[in-house]
């Protein structure tokens, strides 16, 4: 990919979300939004949102290693980031290719969306990595990039299996160790944000069409059954600081789970979170900005960090997230 390149899908990028700030469909009227209670137990009285990084465009894929340390990319440039234990923060790798979701796996790589390169690669300890999955190339406002059409986000389970959102073609799939194709394992619908209950018997993804979350049962061979209406309906708005967007539209995006199976959704509503049975609990307003996506890190991994416009935050939590590396035998 010649420099030139790069440097004009960027600016376009940056354009494009840059507008989507403006416009408000960065940062939703909260006034406008349904009001509706915190859910408890989950933040502590005396915690503010504290900022992890900013002077970004939009971020997304926060990611928690296993001595909770937490990696985010920064889409528009590129990059992926983590930060350090005294705060401060380091650049992990470049030229990531608009990289999105990422998860740590039982093996202590880091498994990445790289978008515009239509790749799903794993990223080892030292920054070099290696393709598992590459796609096709396809023309997007024409520019010859790569589309996530095979791969949004991802989720790794302690035994190694890869299952992720694969927008653009509306199914979820499967790769498993050592395989040279996926497999399609649900269709249908846009998934986005994917996400395991801790004790990964069940796989949950949003809607991007639809204001619901879908539920799976995953059974002995990895293959996924739908629970049906196993969720509450998502809460949504459809006025953006004075913008209209489609009604029923919930801006859902990343997910993430507690030690408890509560779930968390990003959305135009802040962070909506369910129980582990399904039930609407209430919601997190944002700390500045859209959420893009989130999860639980730090060396307890009770600290919940969101990504989205601008800058990344994190926040001190009563609950612990649970990575399903702790599950590994």
């Amino acid at each position: 990919m010649s420099f030139s390149y790069r440097s004009n899908l960027q600016a376009l990028v940056t354009v494009l979300v840059a507008g989507l700030v403006l416009t408000g469909c960065g940062q939703p009227d909260k006034s406008a939004a349904p009001q509706v209670p915190m859910p408890e137990g989950i933040l502590a009285a005396e915690a503010g949102w504290q900022i992890v990084g900013e002077g970004y465009v939009f971020t997304d894929g926060p990611a928690v290693r296993a001595d909770g340390v937490v990696f985010y990319t920064d889409v528009t440039n590129w990059r992926i980031y983590r930060e350090n234990p005294d705060g401060s923060l380091t650049e992990f790798a470049d030229d990531t290719g608009g990289a999105q979701g990422m998860m740590f796996g039982p093996d202590g790589r880091l498994y990445v969306c790289r978008n515009k390169y239509g790749e799903l690669v794993v990223y080892n300890e030292d920054g070099s990595y290696d393709v598992l999955l590459a796609g096709e190339p396809v023309e997007v406002m024409g520019n010859p990039t790569a589309e996530p059409e095979f791969c949004n986000d991802v989720v790794v389970t302690s035994k190694g299996l890869i299952y992720y959102s694969d927008r653009a073609n509306r199914q979820v799939r499967l790769l498993r160790p050592g395989a040279a194709e996926a497999e399609v394992v649900a269709s249908g619908y846009r998934p986005n944000g994917i996400i395991m209950s801790p004790d990964e018997s069940r796989l949950y993804t949003t809607d991007s069409l639809t204001p619901r979350l879908v539920a799976f049962d995953v059974q002995e061979d990895g293959t996924l059954v739908e629970i049906e209406n196993f969720f509450d309906p998502i809460l949504t708005t459809t006025d953006l600081q004075g913008e209209k967007v489609d009604a029923g539209r919930p801006g859902t995006n990343g997910m993430t789970v507690d030690a408890e199976g509560r779930v968390y959704v990003s959305s135009f509503v802040g962070i909506q979170v369910f129980s582990a049975d399904g039930r609407f609990l209430g919601s997190i307003p944002w700390p500045s900005g859209f959420v893009s996506n989130l999860t639980f890190g730090g060396p307890e991994f009770d600290t919940l960090y969101t990504t989205g416009v601008q800058k990344v935050y994190k926040t001190q939590t009563l609950t612990k997230g649970a990575p399903y590396f702790l599950n590994a035998e």
